[in-house]
């Protein structure tokens, strides 16, 4: 059950007990010691009224104390009997009174057995105290078999012998009375106290503890609902206890959710720019990737032409070197070539400048295939020349001649038709490095070479090999380009599926930032 109260109950539960004891405790102690301040008023009640009583009897009966026979007198006054003046002496302080001679009652207000004690003694100790001492006797005494609050002052006659007592008694029911009222009024103080400390608690508590909690609670709840607007109460964060550390946590935490939730907006609608710009950029490659690849096919087809002509002209070369093995030793020739791809295929546009690269090269190969042939038509015109002049002799020299400066002249038609496809070749490469560095930049470091050369032309054999040296290397880098030209169409089909990849990644994150805009929007700062 307590669980289900609220904070301000559960504090002031704990204090309504805590005062309630409080006040049970203050009780008890003021009970205890209610008889003694009970019996201490009655004593001071009873010196107050013992001396007015006298200064009354003095200033009412002039003259000496004095007895005669049994008889009391001051002045002319005789006290025996006098019941009179002790009824009167009595309605004025509410006490018992007594006027003795010697220890013996004369006349009194006390009643035993329905009439007056007159003839009855004090107590031996009140006759020691005042009539043999001749003090003054405050204190507890019976007097009629009851117990009183009393005081007794001896009566000196002139040569100050002690002759008689004049008493007065606070009786029970005086006592009583005093003990009720101090009663009545401590329990009217301590009800009285306890409800003032318990409004003081309750007021303190609830200013200085209860109030900041609730303002705290509110602005906790104000922040779970997505309005960081307002601030706490500046006054609850500068408190030194824990409410105020409380309060300057409030604080941070709502300063600090509502710097990240700017952040979080700033960021998202970049994200959203972004991601629309990532899209559009997407879209865009897309289109330029299916234009190079459909250069890409074109260009394969160039390749494919160029291969079956290196081929053809691969045959020819052949039988020119059978023709020349056939009467001369094998020439001995050095040929080194080199490929290098330096970029990675995925690099498409690095991989296009190398084809183009391989097609220049092939021009130079080419040109220097067409030198060859045409200094190999000399040769062998110069050849049947000095056959000519040999006579019978050198005619069979002069047929041999006759067949390598015809396969020369094929050579260099051959070398026309493949210098005229290379140069097709070249418009397709070009077209498709224009195209490619639309979208992909400029692709570098591509170069094919082929860094021999003669020391010396001293025979038509040598010229021979290194011609059909030449054609195979022609023949291999058509195979090559034909490859390479694979590896392009490979490599743009999966930057194809790459930016598709990337176009449905933009969408998801352009439907996830949308999601993250509309969470911010509950946030108000």
């Amino acid at each position: 059950m307590l669980r289900r109260l609220s904070l301000r109950w559960k504090l002031l539960i704990p204090v309504l007990g805590a005062v309630l004891i409080l006040a049970g405790v203050i009780f008890l102690v003021s009970e205890q010691s209610i008889d003694v301040q009970a019996d201490n008023m009655a004593l001071t009640k009873v010196r107050s009224d013992l001396a007015l009583m006298y200064e009354v009897v003095d200033a009412k009966y002039p003259g000496d104390w004095r007895v005669e026979g049994d008889i009391l007198y001051k002045g002319d006054h005789a006290f025996n009997g006098d019941n009179a003046l002790v009824d009167w002496l009595a309605s004025l302080t509410g006490n018992t009174v007594t006027i003795f001679r010697g220890d013996t009652r004369i006349a009194t207000t006390v009643i035993t057995d329905g009439k007056r004690a007159i003839g009855t003694q004090a107590a031996d100790y009140v006759v020691d105290a005042v009539l043999k001492a001749k003090q003054h006797y405050f204190g507890q005494a019976e007097v009629a078999g009851h117990l009183y609050q009393t005081g007794y002052r001896p009566l000196l006659d002139s040569s100050g012998r002690a002759i008689g007592m004049l008493y007065t008694g606070a009786a029970p029911e005086v006592i009583d009375q005093i003990v009720s009222s101090f009663r009545r009024n401590v329990l009217i103080i301590t009800v009285s106290a306890s409800s003032v400390l318990c409004a003081a608690l309750y007021a303190y508590l609830s200013r200085r503890i209860l109030k900041p909690l609730a303002r705290t609670a509110a602005q906790a709840a104000l922040i779970a609902d997505g309005d960081l607007r307002e601030d706490i109460f500046a006054r609850d964060a500068r408190r030194g206890d824990e409410l105020g550390v409380l309060a300057r946590s409030v604080q941070d935490l709502t300063a600090n959710l509502r710097r990240i939730i700017t952040s979080l907006q700033e960021l998202s609608t970049k994200a959203a720019s972004t991601g629309q710009s990532l899209l559009a950029a997407s879209e865009e490659n897309s289109a330029t990737i299916e234009q190079v690849a459909s250069s890409l096919g074109e260009f394969s087809e160039t390749i494919s032409h160029v291969s079956g002509q290196a081929e053809a002209m691969a045959g020819s070369a052949g039988k020119m070197k059978e023709l020349a093995a056939s009467g001369q030793q094998e020439m001995e020739t050095t040929v080194s070539a080199m490929d290098r791809i330096v970029e990675s295929s995925r690099e498409t546009q690095q991989a296009v400048l190398l084809v183009a690269e391989a097609a220049k090269s092939m021009g130079v190969v080419l040109e220097l295939i067409s030198d060859v042939a045409e200094q190999t038509n000399l040769l062998a015109l110069n050849a049947a020349i000095e056959a000519a002049r040999a006579g019978e002799q050198g005619r069979g020299f002069a047929v041999v001649a006759e067949e390598v400066r015809k396969l020369a002249g094929e050579t260099q038609e051959s070398v026309t038709q493949i210098a005229e496809l290379n140069s097709t070749l070249m418009e397709q490469v070009n077209r498709a490095v224009s195209t490619i560095g639309q979208t992909q930049g400029e692709v570098t470091d591509g170069h094919r070479a082929l860094d021999r050369t003669r020391k010396g032309f001293d025979a038509i054999l040598v010229h021979l090999e290194q011609l059909v040296q030449l054609i195979q290397d022609v023949a291999q880098s058509s195979s090559q380009m034909d490859a390479t030209g694979d590896g392009l169409a490979a490599a743009t089909e999966e930057q194809a599926a790459a930016m598709s990849e990337v176009a449905n990644m933009a969408e998801t994150v352009a439907g996830m930032v949308g999601e993250l805009q509309e969470v911010i929007g509950k946030f108000r700062v």
